[in-house]
């Protein structure tokens, strides 16, 4: 049988590797470029409207409202896409004739921000909080071995 100092290697070891795959994941998964180079003018304004809540569908997205008038902001999006707006410039046009409120997603200031960096600091604590319980346990375990082997002797 394996002894716990061996286990308890194995299982540190584990743990770094699930740890690290997991930052590894996060940082690619975060890393992920917006560049829209190469990307059609239609494929674009596509993904801005999937990023708008519609003013005209309550609870729906910009992309799948069916109303005229959705219709008409979509077709003024992809005019300011094609006449060189880029995607933020876009979204900031929105932003300003429809509100905050108009985004499907959290704005990156403010409370938006908050809502961005709450899980990245709710993961770093985690990370935190399992490493010093990881060594508390290290420890507890190698000192009952150790104290186990003196008192058999």
């Amino acid at each position: 049988m394996l002894s716990a100092h061996i286990l308890n290697a194995m299982f540190r070891r584990s743990l770094l590797f699930g740890f690290l795959t997991l930052t590894f994941a996060c940082v690619i998964g975060s890393g992920y470029a917006t560049a829209q180079e190469g990307v059609s003018p239609s494929k674009q304004a596509q993904e801005v409207e999937a990023r708008v809540w519609s003013p005209y569908c309550p609870g729906r997205l910009l992309i799948d409202c069916t109303t005229h008038q959705a219709r008409e902001l979509r077709a003024d999006i992809r005019e300011r896409i094609e006449g060189g707006d880029s995607q933020d410039e876009v979204l900031a046009w929105i932003r300003s004739n429809y509100g905050d409120e108009a985004l499907a997603e959290p704005g990156d200031s403010g409370i938006g921000l908050l809502v961005w960096m709450g899980p990245l600091a709710f993961f770093v604590a985690g990370a935190i909080l399992l490493a010093v319980l990881v060594r508390r346990w290290s420890r507890a375990t190698t000192s009952t071995t150790q104290g186990g082997e003196h008192a058999g002797s």
